[in-house]
């Protein structure tokens, strides 16, 4: 399947840059890790694309491909902020978030800030959760 690419704005106006592959939904979410980019997920995008899930992949702001922003801007609950907002804008109704590392608390937080959109929650060696 092709994927859409796309770099936009959302909350605190940084470009954010992220990769979505049409499918079925639940939309799989997933979130690398400090001073990763979506290019951890290559494995895990190729083996749902074959069972036709919906996947996004993202770069966190001031990683990979996504615009540098404000360090006051690059909290936990800040970041997952911003990944929320993006799956309200692609009219997600459900997804499981997968988090890797830094990107285990975040994926927590957008559990959080979207409790009726995240119907599940994987956690990949992350610490301090």
């Amino acid at each position: 399947k092709t994927p859409f690419i796309i770099m936009t704005s959302f909350k605190q106006q940084q470009l954010i840059h992220y990769t979505e592959y049409p499918g079925a939904e639940p939309a799989i979410v997933f979130v690398h890790g400090f001073t990763c980019d979506e290019l951890d997920w290559v494995y895990q995008v190729k083996h749902f694309g074959i069972v036709g899930q919906r996947i996004i992949t993202l770069d966190l702001p001031g990683h990979g491909k996504s615009m540098s922003c404000n360090s006051s801007n690059l909290t936990m609950k800040a970041m997952a902020s911003e990944v929320v907002t993006m799956l309200h804008h692609l009219r997600v109704k459900s997804t499981i978030v997968v988090g890797h590392s830094m990107g285990t608390m975040i994926a927590a937080e957008i559990a959080t800030q979207a409790p009726d959109m995240v119907i599940g929650v994987v956690l990949i060696d992350g610490s301090r959760i």
